[in-house]
């Protein structure tokens, strides 16, 4: 869903929010949430994304040393601290990435503000 564009927004474990993280499905948010906003500044998480890496030729025999080009990103929010999140029960962490190919950013966006109960469209 995510390869064909149709997936734009996921909530995740922190199990899953690693993964897709490394795996750099998920759009930095950093570049996209205004500077300095104080309705999500203090809720952006920073997590590894792996750029490059020697996984294939580990798997295949062809070395014994795995190296990886990581970055780290602010590419998420622990929405598990918004108030529409603090009473429904999760007993671990629960983020929120905007997956990184997403035609439909306005809208995430959008989404992320109303989830958030900020009442002004979040711009760019």
């Amino acid at each position: 869903a995510a390869n064909a564009e149709q997936l734009d927004i996921v909530l995740m474990s922190g199990e899953a929010y690693d993964l897709l993280s490394e795996s750099g499905y998920l759009l930095n948010l950093s570049s996209a949430l205004p500077d300095g906003d104080p309705n999500f500044r203090g809720f952006l998480t920073v997590n590894k994304v792996i750029l490059e890496d020697n996984g294939l030729d580990l798997a295949l025999g062809e070395t014994e040393d795995y190296r990886a080009t990581t970055v780290y990103e602010e590419n998420a929010l622990e929405v598990s601290r918004f108030p529409l999140f603090l009473n429904a029960g999760f007993t671990d962490s629960v983020f929120l990435g905007v997956v990184a190919n997403s035609p439909r950013l306005d809208a995430a966006m959008d989404y992320i503000a109303y989830l958030r109960g900020t009442a002004a469209r979040i711009t760019r």
